[in-house]
């Protein structure tokens, strides 16, 4: 159980806090600056409640939290600054050290290294601002390498304790993910127009000896540069044909790309400015690359956790471009969607994540695949020689006959069913009441 202070309610219903004034007039699914209810939602899915309290009927005396849910990082926090929107009678209880109703930023929907700019600089200055004691402020985060990351941060920034944020690593994508499949597959009420016999895979269907069109599957919408980096490589080297891939630049232009220095490694040196020269005409003449859905409705719902089994059934494993890749001290590790995916279609897989991502899914019980790929890469911080390593992988393969990668894959089975099975057999419930046990002191 965990208290909710709303500082809006409509028609007796509460909505997300620190919305503008002029959005408050209606419900709406989404405010812009901050998230609609999601943290309830997932409550909701874990069979976890909440006490919804107003301004007149909290009790000072028990933990109650003021939560904001941000959205986007430059619109929560700088054009529609969700601190800005705390009204001054909820502001004031803030401000009182003699109460226990407690400021809660809600953000497991990002992990981005704390120096992106317009991001932890401005919600440190807003608290400082607003005259809240930074020890009734927490923020959930989906970095689980936050608490040792912010320590980096505090010591870089020179803040002593008097300005630390209590932080606290979550992964809500797991449990978000396998609601979604809930939705779209299994439920009675399914989503309207989904197909599951189009997007999951039946074990029993699978021919072990039909060999498949293409070696693996890459998947990008949003044009971040290591992805820029990876489909360009891929075309440069000449593997385009040996992958089934898509590369939408969605909110991007273009020409949109940034600088890839950091990922050419020492032994490509040489290569660098061909590399560079290439990355940008590949962005420029090849891209958008469309599978199904292009970047104007890839958001659509939720097309863009839409699975098509052939993506799957006619390739032997997914190359993961997950959303946050990095490998220098204070990495972030971020895991989305984007890792499971995977595991509801049988696919083995490699991955672009921050360092110790493999060694995390090895703790929830999952399993990887060191007999198909070099999984050094896991403990590497040097972004360059981590990405060399992934890049060998994917030669590797697409170098070897593909009937090799079809009895590799095969030989990895049990590991498949069981990822599988262990993704839709995990009970999320505990890792929610540790997270409220956390915020409630206990």
């Amino acid at each position: 159980m965990i208290n909710l202070l709303y500082q809006t309610w409509i028609n007796n219903i509460p909505i997300s806090n620190s919305v503008p004034p002029h959005k408050r007039k209606i419900e709406s699914n989404g405010y812009g600056n901050v998230k609609c209810n999601y943290l309830e939602k997932m409550l909701e899915v874990v069979d976890i409640k909440w006490n919804s309290k107003t301004i007149e009927n909290i009790n000072p005396d028990e933990i109650t939290y003021y939560h904001i849910q941000p959205e986007w990082i430059d619109l929560a926090f700088f054009y529609e600054n969700v601190f800005h929107y705390i009204d001054e009678p909820v502001l004031n209880l803030l401000r009182d050290p003699n109460n226990k109703v407690r400021l809660l930023i809600w953000f497991p929907s990002e992990g981005f290294h704390l120096s992106m700019p317009r991001f932890l600089d401005d919600i440190t200055w807003s608290i400082n601002d607003k005259g809240i004691p930074f020890d009734k402020v927490r923020m959930v985060y989906g970095d689980l390498k936050i608490e040792h990351n912010y320590e980096k941060y505090l010591f870089y920034k020179r803040l002593g304790e008097d300005q630390k944020i209590t932080m606290y690593p979550f992964n809500v994508f797991e449990t978000n993910y396998r609601h979604e499949c809930d939705l779209r597959y299994f439920m009675n009420h399914k989503r309207k127009g989904v197909d599951a016999e189009r997007e999951l895979i039946d074990s029993k269907e699978l021919d072990r000896n039909h060999i498949r069109s293409h070696k693996f599957l890459c998947k990008n919408a949003n044009p971040r540069e290591h992805r820029i980096y990876i489909m360009s490589e891929i075309y440069r080297r000449g593997w385009q044909d040996q992958t089934i891939h898509s590369f939408l630049n969605r909110y991007f232009t273009p020409t949109s790309i940034g600088n890839l220095d950091s990922y050419i490694s020492e032994t490509q040196q040489h290569y660098r400015d061909e590399i560079d020269k290439h990355s940008q005409e590949w962005l420029k003449t090849k891209t958008p690359i469309i599978l199904d859905y292009d970047a104007n409705n890839i958001g659509d719902d939720m097309n863009q956790r839409m699975l098509v089994k052939e993506h799957f059934t006619e390739t032997y494993f997914s190359f993961v471009t997950e959303t946050v890749f990095e490998s220098h001290p204070g990495a972030p590790l971020f895991i989305t969607e984007k890792t499971y995916m995977p595991f509801v279609n049988y696919h083995p897989f490699i991955i672009t994540s921050g360092p110790g991502c493999l060694s995390y899914l090895h703790e929830q019980g999952y399993e990887t695949f060191p007999e198909l790929f070099d999984e050094s890469y896991d403990g590497m911080t040097d972004r360059s020689k981590r990405l060399a390593i992934i890049m060998n992988n994917i030669e590797k393969w697409c170098k070897q006959d593909i009937k090799e990668l079809h009895k590799a894959y095969w030989s990895v089975w049990d590991k498949l069913e069981h990822n599988r099975k262990h993704f839709f057999a995990r009970n999320h419930r505990l890792e929610w009441e540790n997270l409220l046990d956390f915020l409630n002191d206990k």
